[in-house]
């Protein structure tokens, strides 16, 4: 309720003359419409470098994260500096009835309190100023600093858009930006509140009083002063809250000495220091015995005021029959502008239009990247192997005791056929590449035993012991799993890290059941496919530990007691990716 009273009360305390009113963006109109420019375009930069990064780390989700976060902070940004202090000519108008008001209140308005402060004697009136102390003012007389504003809003950037927009571009990672961003939410949180408690220890004036009057203000800005002779009114407005639907609770005041120019408002709080509540006191006795007014009651003419907002004159006119305020005609109220209308359709249109290019530009990724298994079976491969007949790349091993490894071609097929049950079979051929596109074609067949695991996969990356390498697989049941595999000890199962797995239905079930594998590698970016259908994007991450990049590609099967049975081993070139390429050769058609 107290809101806009407290406002209209803060510029009471506004020696006009040294404080200029600065005027509202809307009372600048080129300065409103280079500002809108100047958002439009930073806007348009801003989504052009997220739906970049966005597209190299196929991670949407950041890019969406980036452009909520730009249109919030661009505006305080932007706007922040332009709007702290800003006072309209309504308000100032409000003001200026509200002085009138308070100068010429009357038994009706404000009765004189029934316990008013005692007067000072003679002899104990300050001939020479003297310090009071510190008072409290209201919180929302604080704000007036251009420049402190324009830093506050670089430091919300520094803050919050470098690192908490940057960070799910450079980790590339969904969880690790909504991390970020829950983070950076809670510093936000904090810097207001810390703001807050630092303000309210630093939102105090220093009262002096003397023989003619009383000087106030804070270290940083020059004083204000109140002439005893200048002095119109004394009231009180007591601050109180709900408490019940029948009663209520006093929790400040609110203590105001209008003069014809200028006004001394100051708070106390039931939480005050002894001091200050001393200072108060001293304050109100040597007001009452300097200028022989009484203290007011101004607690219904503040409800009403603080009803009224800005309509404070009209209000009082409208209930008081015979009062009358100073009479300055009121302020047109602000009309939309033409210009207004066509700079706010257009930034309207250009938020909507990045936000919906953005969304274009997702869809267009996922039915491109649908294409790419075709669009790389269409170009030479760099390595072909049909694996129909021994060619000396790859090993014919005949099992034994010690590890039951056995490979052969048989009925167009390079098959792995081992003998030691729960013992699995890792072949791997003398061809090694580094990022590229692996495919390979596997057959799961047998008796799968109760209780042990099955799999059937391709082998990329692979140092040549076999003791480093990178595996996708398929299990007969539908599941798919990404690993890495680097040996630490004998039997030890951290020698295996899982990166990721799950169910799809594109892997065909069963034993007998035919799936061709595609691995897409590329920048530490493996794009996971089964049967022509992208099953997983995933990105290395910090805690993977380094990945292998380069390495023998090769053959893997679970189970040495099931056949696993592979043929068209191939290697591609990574077909062009980069967000200009895709545009420039669209798929035709879109991939489902």
């Amino acid at each position: 309720m107290f809101f806009n009273l407290l406002n209209l009360l803060m510029l009471l305390t506004r020696d006009t003359t040294r404080f200029p009113p600065r005027k509202s963006v809307a009372e600048r109109p080129w300065l409103a419409v280079g500002l809108q420019v100047l958002f439009m375009v930073t806007l348009i930069a801003t989504a052009a470098i997220a739906a970049r990064l966005a597209w190299d780390i196929q991670d949407w989700s950041a890019f969406w994260i980036a452009m909520f976060a730009a249109l919030f902070l661009l505006a305080i940004f932007i706007w922040l500096p332009f709007s702290v202090g800003v006072v309209t000519p309504r308000s100032l108008w409000a003001a200026r009835q509200l002085r009138s008001v308070l100068a010429r209140v009357n038994d009706r308005l404000a009765p004189p309190l029934v316990l008013q402060p005692q007067s000072v004697p003679t002899g104990e009136l300050p001939a020479e100023p003297q310090v009071l102390g510190r008072l409290g003012v209201p919180m929302v007389t604080r704000s007036r600093n251009t420049r402190g504003s324009a830093i506050l809003a670089i430091l919300f950037i520094a803050l919050f858009v470098v690192p908490g927009l940057a960070g799910p571009f450079i980790y590339g990672h969904t969880l690790i930006a909504l991390a970020l961003g829950l983070f950076w939410f809670v510093i936000l949180m904090a810097l207001p509140i810390g703001a807050a408690i630092i303000g309210a220890r630093r939102n105090r004036v220093s009262v002096t009083v003397d023989s003619t009057g009383v000087t106030w203000g804070r270290p940083t800005e020059p004083p204000q002063r109140l002439n005893w002779g200048e002095m119109r009114s004394l009231v009180r407005l007591p601050q109180s809250t709900s408490t019940s639907n029948t009663s209520t609770a006093t929790i400040a005041s609110t203590y105001v000495a209008t003069g014809d120019a200028v006004s001394l408002v100051w708070t106390v709080t039931p939480l005050e220091k002894a001091e200050s509540f001393d200072a108060s006191e001293r304050l109100l006795r040597i007001l009452v015995t300097q200028t022989g007014l009484p203290l007011r009651d101004a607690s219904a003419l503040g409800s009403e005021l603080g009803a009224a907002g800005t309509n404070i004159g009209r209000v009082v006119m409208s209930r008081l029959a015979g009062f009358t305020t100073n009479g300055e005609p009121e302020p047109p109220k602000r009309r939309v502008t033409p210009r207004q209308v066509i700079m706010g359709t257009l930034t309207t249109l250009v938020i909507v239009g990045v936000l919906a290019v953005g969304g274009w530009l997702q869809w267009y990724q996922a039915q491109y990247q649908a294409t790419l298994p075709q669009r790389a079976a269409q170009t030479t491969p760099l390595y072909l192997d049909a694996l129909v007949a021994p060619d000396g790349h790859w090993p014919l091993l005949t099992p034994n005791a010690n590890d039951g490894i056995g490979t052969v071609y048989i009925g167009g097929h390079y098959q792995l056929n081992g003998t030691i049950p729960g013992k699995d079979e890792r072949i791997t051929s003398d061809a090694t590449f580094g990022d590229g596109v692996y495919t390979v074609a596997t057959t799961q067949s047998g008796i799968f035993p109760v209780g042990q695991g099955d799999g059937i996969g391709m082998i990329f990356h692979a140092n040549t012991d076999r003791s480093e390498f990178l595996l996708m697989q398929v299990s007969y049941n539908g599941y798919w799993s990404f690993y890495h595999y680097k040996f630490i000890s004998q039997h030890n199962p951290r020698n295996w890290a899982y990166l990721d797995g799950g169910f799809s239905d594109a892997v065909m079930q069963d034993s007998g059941a035919h799936n061709t594998l595609m691995v897409f590698t590329t920048n530490k970016r493996y794009d996971l496919y089964v049967n022509s259908h992208l099953v997983d994007r995933y990105k290395e991450n910090s805690y993977d530990g380094p990945l292998p990049t380069s390495g023998h590609i090769g053959l893997y099967l679970n189970e040495q007691t099931l056949i696993g049975d592979f043929n068209d081993f191939a290697v591609y070139a990574v077909p062009p990716q980069d967000i200009v390429s895709a545009l420039g050769s669209p798929p035709s058609p879109f991939a489902p």
